[in-house]
């Protein structure tokens, strides 16, 4: 038979009731709360500092995010076409003005069309602007290593002697080699396109020989002036 009196709140140690022991309850130990050191307050929580679109979505790399996201397929073909405009213009002056405008901008990783449409090449190794050697390997060495598709051609002009007529009229003189060097150049063109429009960073064949990839500071030019 149970008792009615519950031995946990007896203040003798036996049951007067039942005869049986007090249950002794053992107390709870106290839980520890840190005390900041005096003089110092408690530090309180700062929210982080909003970030740019193009800092909380960057664009990612083996080397870890860019500064700024890439630039845009539309955008690029569209700073490609600025160029030939530029270049095609100053073909009045011998090329000379888009020449010396090119080498000048070359320095903070940039081209005539990229610098009107705000778009900066960056190192993928360096996460930088691509320095002027950068770009001059970029920009110029590569494609003249590609241009070498047609020296069967010009070297077969030189040597017969009639460089002015294969320049006037190519497929007549020296068609054979002509051909060749337009097929592999056209070769050279296809799979650039492939590449480009496949690559996730958006990186021509250029772009990957030297590293680097093309981004958009359309914001960041906004914010620096």
């Amino acid at each position: 038979m149970s008792c009615s009196v519950n031995h946990a709140t007896l203040a003798t140690k036996f049951c007067p009731v039942c005869g049986g022991p007090a249950i002794q309850v053992q107390p709870s130990a106290p839980s520890w709360t840190p005390q900041p050191a005096q003089g110092n307050s408690q530090p309180q929580w700062q929210p982080p500092a909003p970030q740019q679109q193009w800092q909380q979505q960057p664009a990612q790399s083996h080397q870890g995010a860019f500064a700024a996201p890439l630039a845009s397929r539309g955008k690029r073909l569209g700073g490609v076409l600025f160029d030939g405009l530029f270049f095609g213009l100053s073909l009045l002056l011998a090329g000379l003005p888009y020449l010396i405008w090119l080498l000048i901008v070359m320095k903070d990783g940039q081209t005539p069309g990229k610098q009107v449409l705000k778009m900066k090449v960056y190192g993928t190794t360096t996460n930088r602007p691509a320095t002027w050697g950068h770009m001059a390997i970029r920009t110029i060495l590569i494609p003249w290593v590609a241009s070498f598709v047609y020296l069967p051609f010009w070297f077969t002009a030189l040597n017969y002697g009639y460089l002015g007529d294969a320049l006037t009229d190519p497929f007549y003189y020296m068609n054979n080699w002509y051909l060749i060097g337009s097929f592999l150049s056209l070769a050279i063109f296809v799979v650039d396109l492939v590449l480009f429009f496949s690559s996730p960073l958006n990186q021509r064949i250029s772009d990957r020989w030297a590293k680097t990839v093309v981004l958009d500071e359309t914001q960041r030019w906004g914010q620096r002036y």
